[in-house]
């Protein structure tokens, strides 16, 4: 009687996105400690302890990697502050200073995060596809604030310019996402979100309500 055959795992799609991630991953942490151009496909193997031909079997080399460890980034930050803009629980100022809370935790202001964002902005000029991506996002991102800035306004009473709105609350955040992540001493998470949420009582026409000592 002849043996059975020893059965052979099988790779799944779960396997093939687990590889994926993971080499998205260390490309980030390449990114931020290397930047893009030190950022080589070997260090990047080397990094998350695989083969460069496992690389180019999920990508189509070292671009296309770049790429999609921004699209993949872009589309969490995304995700996570829709969810915050759009929920359902509280009203729209409950759920916009809530998203100004978020915006400036340890998460989002982590050394190493603002190194890997630095690396995507430099492509953003010089690569169309990260480009088109970008754009995509912060479009995205600013409907959402766009959205709820008009319930803001609609509740209040009041009528105003949601775009303008947004895109004057989004260099705003930029602004001081971009201080404190070069100088942690400057000011505190607290603060940041504080300033924010005294640039909603101006929109809202209640004016500064700061507690800064």
């Amino acid at each position: 009687m002849a043996r059975a055959a020893t059965a052979q795992p099988k790779f799944t799609r779960a396997d093939a996105d687990v590889r994926r991630r993971s080499l998205m991953a260390a490309t980030a942490r390449c990114l931020a400690r290397d930047g893009f151009d030190g950022a080589s496909v070997r260090r990047i193997c080397d990094e998350a302890g695989v083969s460069a031909g496992l690389l180019r079997h999920y990508f189509d080399g070292k671009d296309d990697l770049v790429a999609q460890t921004y699209e993949g980034l872009a589309a969490d930050f995304t995700r996570i502050t829709h969810d915050v803009l759009q929920g359902a629980a509280g009203g729209a100022e409950e759920r916009l200073r809530a998203f100004f809370e978020i915006s400036f935790t340890a998460e989002f202001i982590d050394a190493d995060v603002f190194l890997v964002w630095v690396a995507f902005w430099r492509q953003v000029r010089v690569d169309e596809r990260i480009r088109r991506s970008h754009r995509q996002a912060y479009a995205a991102h600013r409907r959402d604030l766009e959205n709820i800035l008009g319930e803001v306004a609609e509740q209040n009473r009041f009528i105003a310019n949601p775009r303008l709105a947004a895109l004057s609350l989004t260099a705003l955040m930029d602004g001081l996402w971009l201080e404190i992540s070069l100088d942690a001493t400057a000011f505190t998470s607290v603060e940041a979100a504080e300033i924010c949420g005294n640039w909603l009582d101006s929109f809202t026409g209640r004016g500064f309500t700061g507690r800064f000592e």
